[in-house]
């Protein structure tokens, strides 16, 4: 989601004229409101960083997991069947301690 704009609306007045020829005549509506836009960047930029690994930029566990349920309730509903497939990766390590976490991440993103 891109953030273009964002204003908190704080506080919003109705005026009415009590004099002229009708009586409590509706004249205008004024208010404070605040720019909100940074607040609402942060916020994206945290629950991105909560969802995806640092190096990697990849989905983490809490992301796939979040998903994961979310697929199988639709499955459920659905009365669909769901496939799972999960890869491990046994001593990656080595490769990020032999040749380096750039390309061991570059590996990642291909």
């Amino acid at each position: 989601m891109k953030i273009e704009r964002c204003a908190l609306l704080l506080a919003q007045w109705y005026v009415f004229r009590e004099f002229g020829p009708e009586p409590r005549e509706y004249f205008g509506t004024y208010g404070i409101a605040r720019d909100i836009t940074e607040r609402k960047r942060a916020e994206e930029q945290i629950s991105y960083q909560a969802y995806h690994d640092i190096l990697t930029d990849l989905p983490n566990r809490l992301l796939f997991r979040d998903r994961l349920e979310l697929a199988l309730l639709q499955a459920k509903r659905r009365k669909a069947e769901l496939a799972v497939m999960f890869v491990d990766l046994d001593r990656f390590k080595l490769v990020n301690d032999s040749f380096g976490h750039s390309k061991g991440t570059s590996y990642f993103n291909r």
